[in-house]
């Protein structure tokens, strides 16, 4: 790969790159697309990211690739920036909008089924969004994801008690927690170090047109 010699810049993220790459995807392995020139698609990557990502997102995009290397904080703000402003319903910004018709089980069967595609992360979206409008139609004041050895744990806190509410496949637990630390905007590309990062969701907009029920979030990992 070339090395960067200009600024990126979330206005050249080409709208097939928003549309066949995931955000949570992009996010994971550091690379992002900044724009079109004789038919090759320039796409900013960290230099950790690995080449078969490269070689993975051609094949999604279905033309050639000439990747260059940037700074990987600047390629994950672009990114978040990007599907802000572009795809909102697959961006992972400081707000959003809490569904609140999706059955959960359901949505852990789709998204342990989805996980096999590069386009599995919408499920695991809804996934998270149902699970943050429980806790909270529950009055939870805590909602703890812990993996364990076969399975993951989800846990609400009510009145100073942790309670296990539900148990998810193990598999799911990465995807899971990405979606997590996307909302909060952490590093997604660092999964040893504790993370402490902030998201405000608005529940119930998405019912009955209304402005909703803010809920400013506080979220770490350990």
């Amino acid at each position: 790969m070339t090395t960067a010699l200009a600024s990126l810049s979330a206005e050249l993220v080409d709208a097939k790159f928003l549309e066949r790459i995931p955000h949570d995807f992009a996010r994971a392995h550091l690379v992002v697309s900044q724009g079109i020139g004789d038919g090759t698609h320039r796409v900013a990557a960290a230099e950790t990211t690995d080449p078969l990502v490269i070689h993975n997102v051609g094949v999604r995009l279905g033309a050639t690739v000439e990747p260059f290397v940037a700074d990987a904080e600047e390629i994950a703000s672009v990114i978040d920036t990007a599907y802000e402003t572009t795809a909102p319903d697959e961006g992972g910004g400081r707000q959003g909008t809490i569904a609140v018709d999706d059955d959960i089980e359901r949505l852990v069967a789709q998204a342990d089924r989805d996980l096999l595609s590069t386009q599995g992360k919408g499920p695991v979206i809804r996934l998270v969004d149902a699970l943050l409008f429980e806790a909270v139609s529950r009055g939870a004041s805590d909602v703890h994801v812990q993996p364990v050895e076969d399975h993951t744990l989800v846990r609400y806190r009510r009145d100073g008690v942790l309670h296990t509410v539900r148990e998810i496949p193990r598999k799911l637990a990465p995807a899971v927690i990405s979606r997590i630390k996307v909302v909060a905007r952490m590093d997604i590309a660092e999964p040893l170090a504790p993370q402490d990062g902030r998201a405000t969701v608005t529940i119930g907009a998405a019912a009955d047109g209304a402005t909703g029920r803010a809920i400013d979030l506080r979220i770490s990992t350990l």
